[in-house]
């Protein structure tokens, strides 16, 4: 899945995390990579430099085939109880 928005320049972005990210998003601003957050890590993505008056922030989600449904629901699907 794909989210993105505009965001005012001039400035840097400050510290970029998401709650509740399912499993991996890769980060991108005015369509260039600068990072990838993921859903075990404590992943913070440091400030990135606008320069223009606004830039296009996007995440770009990434499913890594966790389990979608019943009680283990959002667990790895290479889980003990659900292998």
């Amino acid at each position: 899945m794909l989210c993105a928005s505009r965001i005012p320049g001039a400035h840097g972005l400050p510290p970029l995390s998401v709650q509740r990210l399912s499993d991996r998003a890769h980060v991108f601003v005015d369509g260039e990579p600068v990072g990838v957050l993921e859903r075990d890590a404590a992943d913070v993505l440091e400030a990135v430099a606008v320069t223009g008056a606004h830039a296009r922030l996007q995440l770009l989600g990434e499913s890594m085939g966790g389990v979608d449904h019943g009680a283990g629901l959002g667990e790895l699907r290479d889980s003990p109880d659900h292998g």
